[in-house]
C-alpha cells in the first residue's frame, strides 16, 4: 500500500535553511502566523545543532618517552567522537592509536610509537 506524501511537505532549500510560505498561503494571517512562528522555532533548533555538532581540531604531539600518551580535556561533558590525522592530515588507523575516555570531560590518546597531528573532535 502506498502512503501519499503530506501536502504540507516542505523540503529543506539549497542553504539547508526552511524556505518562506508561499505567496497565495500569506493571505491567510493565520497560516501565515503559524508557518512564521514554526520556521523561527526550527530554525533555532537546527542553529542550536549545528552548535552542538561543530568539531574541534587540536594539534598533538605524542611524545617519544614513556608512556607515549596525551591527555586532552575537553569538558563537553559526553564522550565525544575522536578522529586522529598525522602530520599530513592521513587519517591514523585505530590499531595505530587507541583512545580511551577517561570520563565525560577527558580523553587520552595512547600509542606504540610516537606520534604528532592534529586530534578532531565531534
Amino acid at each position: 500500500m502506498a502512503i501519499p506524501e503530506k501536502s504540507g511537505h516542505v523540503d529543506l532549500n539549497e542553504s539547508g535553511t526552511l524556505p518562506g510560505l508561499p505567496k497565495k498561503m500569506l493571505d491567510d494571517a493565520e497560516t501565515a502566523n503559524w508557518w512564521f512562528e514554526a520556521r523561527s522555532v526550527l530554525n533555532r533548533q537546527q542553529n542550536a545543532l549545528s552548535d552542538r555538532l561543530r568539531a574541534t581540531n587540536v594539534s598533538f604531539t605524542l611524545p617519544s618517552t614513556s608512556p607515549i600518551e596525551y591527555e586532552y580535556t575537553h569538558n563537553l561533558g559526553k564522550f565525544p567522537l575522536v578522529q586522529v590525522l598525522d602530520e599530513d592530515n592521513e587519517s591514523v588507523s585505530a590499531t595505530t592509536v587507541t583512545i580511551t575516555h577517561d570520563s565525560v570531560n577527558k580523553f587520552t590518546v595512547s600509542s606504540a610509537s610516537p606520534l604528532t597531528g592534529t586530534l578532531i573532535i565531534h
